[in-house]
């Protein structure tokens, strides 16, 4: 056989085209988003998770609270479930619409945990899931508690109208 000659476009082309090792991912994790090393060794040991997680970052730009998130509640949704992340109906982008529902005091980390809880085992949207719990149970939030403050003051004011005009 004649000897094997690689170019060094083509031996970058290959050295581009392979995934990054969980070290070196570990690593990046440490050094550009100084993530622990006890959070980074978690998040790397599935390559579906350091995927989601670094999706959620790129979208939220808080990776110490995307980490805490995935390590508390979606590994322990996948452990309970039994299923891997891909498998579940769970997406970067509702993590982060759920994290940006309790930034803007929309619903507390508390009741965003349970949010979280209906939105894995429903895929549904952070948003609409709150909307289902504050017509069902409308103390969840402080704002919950206004919309429906609201709609009875307005329900108040027109029995008042009726009985008045």
């Amino acid at each position: 056989l004649p000897p094997l000659r690689v170019s060094p476009a083509m031996l970058e082309r290959i050295r581009a085209s392979l995934p990054e090792l969980p070290q070196v991912r570990r690593a990046r994790y440490c050094d550009e988003l100084r993530i622990p090393p006890y959070d980074a060794a978690v998040l790397t040991e599935d390559r579906d998770v350091s995927e989601f997680f670094e999706a959620a970052v790129r979208a939220y730009g808080q990776p110490k609270i995307v980490s805490n998130w995935i390590m508390r509640d979606v590994l322990a949704t996948m452990t309970e479930s039994g299923r891997a992340l891909r498998e579940l109906p769970i997406t970067p982008a509702h993590l982060v619409e759920l994290l940006k529902l309790v930034d803007a005091g929309r619903i507390t980390a508390g009741s965003a945990r349970e949010v979280f809880a209906e939105m894995a085992r429903t895929g549904e949207r952070p948003e609409a899931i709150m909307r289902g719990f504050m017509v069902g149970d409308w103390h969840w939030t402080l704002y919950g508690a206004i919309l429906a403050l609201a709609g009875l003051g307005q329900v108040v004011w027109s029995n008042m109208r009726q009985k008045l005009g």
